[in-house]
C-alpha cells in the first residue's frame, strides 16, 4: 500500500515539477512491459548463440544521464547553501 502511495506522489511531482521526465519515465515502462512480452514469447536463446552487446533504448539512456547529472548536484548543493550563507554573512 505505502509503495502505491510513493508512485502516485512520485507522478504527481513530475507532472507538476518535469512534465518532460515524466513523458520519458512512462515511455520507459512501456518499453520495459513489451520488452517483458517480447521475451516471455520468444523462450531461450538457441544452444550456441552469442550475446550481443545490451543497448538500451533512447529514453532509458537519458533517464540514466539525467540521473548521472543530479547526482553532483544534489550533492554540491549542501556546499553551495552554505557558500552563499558565508556570503551574506560577510557582506561580500
Amino acid at each position: 500500500m505505502l509503495t502505491r502511495i510513493a508512485i502516485t506522489i512520485g507522478i504527481v511531482f513530475l507532472m507538476v515539477q518535469k512534465p518532460a521526465l515524466l513523458t520519458s519515465v512512462l515511455t520507459i515502462a512501456l518499453a520495459a512491459a513489451a520488452g517483458a512480452t517480447v521475451g516471455l514469447i520468444s523462450g531461450r536463446r538457441a544452444v550456441g548463440e552469442r550475446d550481443r552487446q545490451h543497448l538500451p533504448p533512447e529514453p532509458i539512456r537519458r533517464l540514466r544521464t539525467h540521473t548521472r547529472y543530479r547526482r553532483p548536484l544534489t550533492q554540491a548543493r549542501p556546499s553551495e547553501k552554505q557558500r552563499v550563507e558565508k556570503l551574506l554573512e560577510h557582506g561580500h
